[in-house]
């Protein structure tokens, strides 16, 4: 009873957290709003279009079938010198059955390199390992693009449910993510090589990644952020400018704006910027590196892309061009800068 307490406890402490960045985020946002409706100029917006998120698809729609090969009984014994038969029982044992992906990946990677140094005597099993050493080494980014995009690490990656990226900038750096993803990006790179990787590597850049949360956390930050930005850019682009509001009612304005978004909201945003910068190019790269990939889930990673028009990051980034321009349209027809 105590560990389910405790555990329950864990849980709920991070689902709160969850909520207390985004609450936090959103505040921000209120407050920066509440500020410029104080202005009989700004007329507050009800409310602006909504984002709608790709879920992560199910795990039949993200994972790739790899070939399997039945080795008779005799061939088993006989490759029992090698390292080959530990490999093959190790596979067929119960709990390589089930195998996670990650692991998975690094047995294909050493049948492969037990296959070429393996010394055999029968023509016959040599061809027939040499043909399945054929089908593991063209199948190896299909192993890799499981364990990357199919194992647990990415339910928590990719989730939704953990809310947005923190505001404090000792939270929000993701440092050993960018160096995991690089690491991975590597071994992608080079996989005709066939690489030899330790599993306790491996693992924990899997385990960074699963701690990070960070694509999930992105998305919805990147459509709270959107989302607020579109509503004020409205406002201010509904501002009729004449001598009158060229007075005190812009200079209460640009204060607000200086209060509330660049001393607050522009540093966050400038954070979220630099570390999307350094890892959707990565994202990207082991995404086109694994094709082809599902149709659906393809789909759900376009929502990452710096490119595709439609995309979750690009509709981000129109919103701060939009919302930048409407207030240097304010700030050139009233001759003023923001600064």
């Amino acid at each position: 009873m105590t560990k389910l307490y405790k555990k329950c406890v864990f849980v709920c402490a991070l689902f709160l957290f969850g909520c207390g960045n985004q609450n936090s985020v959103q505040h921000s946002f209120d407050e920066y709003k509440k500020s410029l409706n104080r202005s009989v100029w700004f007329d507050s917006q009800p409310s602006s279009e909504k984002i709608q998120l790709i879920p992560l698809p199910p795990l039949r729609e993200r994972k790739i079938e790899l070939t399997e090969f039945d080795i008779s009984i005799l061939d088993f014994l006989s490759l029992q010198q090698c390292r080959i038969g530990s490999l093959v029982g190790q596979r067929n044992s119960i709990l390589g059955k089930v195998m996670p992906d990650s692991q998975r990946f690094l047995y294909e990677l050493n049948l492969i390199q037990a296959i070429d140094h393996c010394q055999i005597e029968s023509d016959t099993l040599r061809s027939e390992l040499f043909s399945i050493r054929d089908v593991k080494k063209a199948e190896l980014v299909n192993a890799f693009a499981n364990s990357l995009w199919a194992g647990k690490e990415s339910g928590a990656f990719f989730s939704l449910s953990n809310g947005v990226i923190s505001m404090s900038p000792d939270q929000s750096s993701f440092l050993s993510l960018q160096h995991s993803l690089s690491y991975l990006l590597n071994i992608v790179e080079n996989l005709e090589r066939v690489p030899q990787l330790k599993s306790e590597t491996l693992e924990g850049h899997f385990q960074i990644i699963y701690e990070s949360e960070y694509a999930g956390k992105l998305l919805k930050t990147l459509s709270l952020v959107t989302e607020n930005l579109n509503l004020i850019s409205t406002s201010l682009e509904e501002i009729n400018t004449d001598d009158t509001f060229c007075d005190k009612p812009i200079l209460f304005l640009k204060q607000q704006f200086k209060v509330h978004y660049i001393e607050k909201i522009q540093p966050y945003i400038a954070r979220i910027n630099a570390v999307a910068f350094n890892v959707l190019p990565v994202l990207d790269e082991l995404r086109n590196k694994t094709q082809p990939l599902p149709v659906a889930f393809n789909r759900f990673l376009g929502q990452w892309s710096m490119t595709e028009k439609n995309s979750v990051w690009v509709k981000y980034q129109t919103a701060s061009k939009r919302h930048a321009l409407a207030w240097n349209t304010l700030f050139n027809e009233c001759e003023l800068t923001y600064k």
